[in-house]
């Protein structure tokens, strides 16, 4: 069962965490953090169209555990562009405040490069 158990503005950004659960794996969890219009356009253009490869390697989302695993839309939210990751293969590593602390550093770093 998918859920989302946090969603808070950090830094002008909502950060979202949601849980997940996949067959015999379970629970994990996958974190997102919003794109805003001043971003880079580049970033704004791969991630409308769902290509989360284009953020591996780019920075602050180098933070994020293994790589960015989604790029877009959430499904309940159609207005806001989202990057995020989720702890799938490092599922015992990785709890709720893990990945909260995570979108937070990454909120932080952002703020510090749209100024």
């Amino acid at each position: 069962m998918d859920k989302y158990i946090y969603s808070k503005l950090w830094y002008g950004r909502r950060i979202v965490v949601k849980q997940l659960a996949y067959k015999d794996i379970g629970p994990y969890f996958a974190g997102y953090i919003e794109l805003k219009k001043d971003d880079p356009k580049d970033w704004l253009r791969h991630a409308g169209v769902g290509d989360q490869d284009y953020f591996y390697g780019v920075d602050p989302f180098t933070a994020f555990p293994g790589c960015p695993t989604f790029a877009g839309h959430l499904l309940d939210d159609e207005h806001h562009i989202y990057v995020g990751f989720d702890t799938q293969e490092f599922a015992a590593a990785y709890d709720r405040d893990d990945c909260i602390e995570i979108l937070k550093e990454v909120a932080k770093k952002l703020a510090s490069l749209n100024k």
